[in-house]
């Protein structure tokens, strides 16, 4: 494989915005984090997004997984302002919370996008502060990123928007 620097975890900038790639494979990996720690430490950036494969919060079919709430928490002091996963394999938009998922205005907007490739899952328990869940139809989401503002689309395969998240300014 390929990555960055050797790692599978790297950082860009791009306009104003701050993206980190993580694994969530290693996140007991105490480089990683430290790795983490110090990116977000040096950022200059006025908006942070982070992907990493599992998410804290989830309503399909592998539910919520607690190896990311200590990435999370790191996240949340950093004032990041949007996570992307997949692992379970459906749409679905949080509003912003926490890491104990608790809703809050400065708190981190999470989607998981996992409505390509293996069959989706269904929805098997509504997570608190969970805004929308689409699972069945494939589709890509599309993000647009301003200096100051985030917000997205799930685009069916059919071309059609089946659902539209609401406008959030940077933290």
């Amino acid at each position: 494989m390929a990555y960055p620097q050797g790692k599978p975890y790297y950082s860009y900038d791009q306009g104003n915005w701050h993206f980190v790639a993580l694994d969530s494979n290693s996140f007991d990996d105490p480089a990683q984090i430290q790795w983490l720690k110090d990116d977000l430490a040096r950022n200059a950036k006025g908006c942070v997004a982070a992907y990493f494969h599992h998410p804290l919060y989830s309503s399909g079919g592998h539910g919520n997984d607690p190896v990311s709430k200590p990435v999370w928490k790191i996240l949340h002091a950093a004032k990041a302002d949007l996570v992307l996963n997949g692992h379970d394999h459906h749409y679905e938009r949080f509003a912003p919370q926490d890491p104990d998922g608790r809703a809050t205005a400065d708190g981190i907007v999470e989607i998981v996008g996992g409505m390509g490739g293996a069959e989706p899952y269904p929805i098997e328990d509504v997570q608190p502060n969970s805004q929308k869940r689409i699972s069945g139809p494939y589709g890509v989401l599309k993000l647009d990123f301003t200096d100051t503002t985030y917000t997205w689309q799930y685009v069916g395969t059919d071309g059609q928007v089946k659902d539209a998240g609401p406008t959030y300014r940077c933290h």
